[in-house]
């Protein structure tokens, strides 16, 4: 489908700040700053494609400049497009026909290990950056009433500046962006440009006091003081005084001993078993005390009480192209389960609408089972059989179902989810002991290791998987091959290793090389090197595959659905679309279809998918 716009025109805003009122105060999110009563643009530079120049404006010319562009056939450009494009719609009331944004297009093209701010990516492409950025400093706390002439002069330079490199590296990049992936970034700001989705209060203030309530009364519980509770080494000498010494692990971070009192922390959480109920108490109260998150994400949101919503995403924010959150509310870790389940239902369809909420269902599993061509997952797939009893089969030699054997059953799941991107003996004790994927158990490392054996053995067409990416890997990344392995290609550039997607795509690992120690493969990201192996390779490859399905599937409902649809949120391998009550169930019907719908290039693949039709999110 050709992309809907005639001209291009970038806008570059800048605004009012001070000490307190700015984007760096972390108790202020980017839509708390646009939406404040204290927000005022004090310029704007604009740049129609069509014209030889920018134009600039200033105080009660802003307005005026932005109405003179037709946005009815004007796509909107930005870099960072989130934060001018919800200034341009909730203080101008204007709705470009769609959006451009080149920080999310630099994601794509350049990775997840480098800075894309507008000086990094305009001197990534030659350019000299923001040069005038002093401008932005000297006008801190002022008003534009306030600003001198001279200074407002240079504050304009810098603004237009700013839309001189934004456009020149959207002039470098957009050709190399597939047109597909440009709608997806469409989607994307639009999602927070041009939120529908709103914010039950009456269920925000319930699950804040809930938890509020709930923290109260594990601390009173405890009787131990908050002071206590919130430091680490006043918690450590109480537990001393009860008996207890304190688990302690070398910290990542630092590689000096810490107290290990996180949720995570196996030895730690294992004292909730102690026989001294003061300890147990005690422990209680250290990780609900720990848990704000449920109590800050419900008070921020009923600061969005009132209007639509704006949805945050970070385009391409992983390296497998995944979305990631952010402006202080991150939807993509949003629970489905536990005491934070209820902030979900807080987001509601406008009024006459439904939300149609559709889930992938167990994509990644899919994936791996058709890439490694595992004849047995992939029948159990299509027939619909339960795929956990059919791995916990293959474990203990005997037919399992959920019904007769749920122990086993509940085994296989547990294997199903951590075994296929090749968790060990440690990792899966853990898991179990943890109670991650379902009640905890107490399983030692031995008897773990013994079923990752078993499970590995039924599986072998993962484990031989594994292997297969692992050589194409080094062998094009060592030698400049370029090798196809089913629907990814791997290539090396430049010292970097790339494994292209079938949407035009590629995620991209840097400055790959081999350890002379050990000769496995490394790539260095901005965190430190990282191993490469076959199965960390599946799991990125099968994770970057489900949310390049999702993309698609999200533009073919756009393009065949006969009805109104809107893309208003997403969640790793889900989407939620608003759409009018009385066509809801047809088009969750379609939506079924679509994502039942193998690709052209996934022709094979067994899928499925849950949807649901609510007036809130969550399903039925």
């Amino acid at each position: 489908m050709p992309l809907p716009f005639s001209h291009y025109c970038v806008v570059d805003f800048e605004t009012y700040y001070d000490s307190e009122y700015s984007l760096r105060n972390k108790s202020l999110s980017m839509t708390d700053y646009i939406r404040h009563e204290l927000f005022e643009a004090i310029s704007v530079a604009v740049w129609h494609s069509t014209w030889d120049v920018p134009k600039v404006a200033a105080g009660p010319d802003v307005g005026p400049l932005l109405r003179s562009i037709n946005w009815n056939e004007t796509a909107f450009c930005a870099h960072h497009a989130q934060f001018d494009g919800l200034i341009l719609t909730h203080h101008y009331d204007l709705h470009p026909v769609f959006w451009l944004d080149t920080q999310s297009m630099s994601r794509m093209l350049f990775g997840v290990d480098v800075s894309h701010s507008l000086d990094a990516v305009s001197q990534r492409y030659g350019f000299a950056g923001k040069v005038k950025a002093q401008a932005l400093e000297q006008v801190k706390g002022l008003r534009y009433k306030d600003i001198p002439k001279d200074l407002l002069q240079l504050l304009l330079e810098y603004n237009e500046d700013d839309a001189r490199l934004t456009r020149g590296i959207f002039e470098k990049m957009v050709k190399h962006v597939p047109e597909d992936e440009l709608r997806i970034i469409d989607l994307t700001m639009r999602m927070y440009c041009e939120p529908v989705l709103h914010l039950d209060e009456a269920r925000l203030r319930e699950v804040h006091g809930r938890e509020v309530g709930r923290r109260a009364a594990a601390v009173q519980a405890a009787g131990v003081d908050l002071t206590v509770l919130g430091s680490a080494q006043k918690f450590a000498d109480y537990l001393r005084s009860l008996g207890v010494e304190p688990p302690v692990k070398i910290s990542p971070r630092t590689g000096q001993p810490t107290y290990a009192f996180a949720k995570t922390d196996l030895e730690f959480k294992a004292l909730l078993r102690h026989p001294d109920p003061r300890v147990v108490a005690a422990v209680e109260a250290r990780l609900t005390a720990k848990s704000t998150l449920i109590e800050t994400r419900s008070q921020r949101l009923l600061r969005r009480v009132g209007l639509p919503t704006p949805m945050y995403y970070n385009y391409w924010g992983a390296r497998t192209g995944r979305w990631s959150g952010g402006d202080s509310v991150n939807w993509q870790n949003m629970a489905r389960r536990g005491e934070g389940a209820a902030l979900r239902t807080a987001l509601a369809a406008p009024e006459g609408c439904n939300l149609v909420i559709a889930d992938a269902s167990q994509i990644e599993a899919r994936l791996v089972a058709w890439l490694a061509d595992d004849q047995e997952l992939l029948t159990a797939f299509a027939e619909g059989e339960d795929v956990y009893s059919v791995n916990a089969s293959g474990v203990y030699g005997f037919p399992v179902n959920k019904d007769d054997h749920p122990d086993e059953r509940f085994v296989g799941k547990v294997l199903s989810l951590s075994c296929q991107y090749g968790a060990g003996g440690v990792k899966v004790s853990n898991v179990f002991r943890l109670g991650n994927l379902g009640p905890a158990i107490d399983m030692s490392v031995a008897e773990a290791k013994e079923l990752v054996a078993k499970w590995r053995q039924a599986r072998w067409p993962i484990t031989r998987l594994w292997t297969r990416l692992g050589e194409a890997a080094k062998l094009s990344w060592l030698s400049g091959q370029q090798i196809e392995l089913g629907p990814v290609g791997f290539d090396y550039l430049n010292g970097n290793g790339y494994i292209h997607l079938p949407n035009g795509t590629y995620m991209k690992y840097p400055r790959v090389y081999v350890d002379a120690d050990n000769g496995e493969l490394h790539y260095v990201s901005k965190n430190g090197p990282v191993k490469v192996w076959g199965g960390y390779l599946l799991e990125n490859i099968a994770q970057a595959l489900s949310c390049v399905l999702l993309k698609q599937q999200m533009l073919r409902c756009i393009d065949t659905i006969p009805h109104d649809v809107v893309v208003a949120s997403t969640t790793h391998d889900e989407m939620v679309l608003v759409t009018y009550e009385e066509t809801a169930e047809e088009v969750a019907a379609a939506v079924k279809r679509i994502m039942s719908t193998p690709e052209e290039w996934s022709q094979g693949l067994p899928l499925n998918a849950s949807v649901d039709v609510s007036a809130v999110y969550d399903k039925v």
